[in-house]
């Protein structure tokens, strides 16, 4: 729970951060929309899979924040510890690896004769 909250405290630094790209500004919107939605895959209410949901979009997206702001900027303002944040980049970039892979897998079996 503490790390879905350092997470939305960096997105809304980086938005602030007039270093940070207006790409990379728009992915930390994205992030914290979902984040902030009540309506989400699985509803908070149910204890554990309530916040797995929250947890690998906030990965899959830190990952592309990751990628796209200097990492000097991310630990100016991130507040948990560094191995939480590259935790999180390693399962962000499993699940976006794995992202694509599927979309690639899907691509083939449509376009197989």
């Amino acid at each position: 729970m503490k790390f879905i909250l350092f997470f939305i405290l960096l997105m809304k630094d980086l938005l602030a951060d007039r270093r940070v790209s207006k790409q990379s500004k728009a992915v930390a919107t994205v992030c914290l929309a979902y984040l902030l939605n009540p309506f989400d895959v699985v509803p908070d209410f149910i204890p554990i899979p309530g916040y797995l949901d929250d947890y690998i979009v906030a990965s899959i997206l830190l990952n592309e924040i990751l990628n796209r702001v200097d990492e000097k900027i991310l630990l100016e303002h991130w507040r948990g510890s560094k191995g939480n944040l590259i935790f999180a980049k390693r399962i962000g970039g499993y699940f976006a690896d794995k992202s694509r892979r599927d979309q690639k897998e899907d691509l083939q079996e449509k376009t197989r004769p």
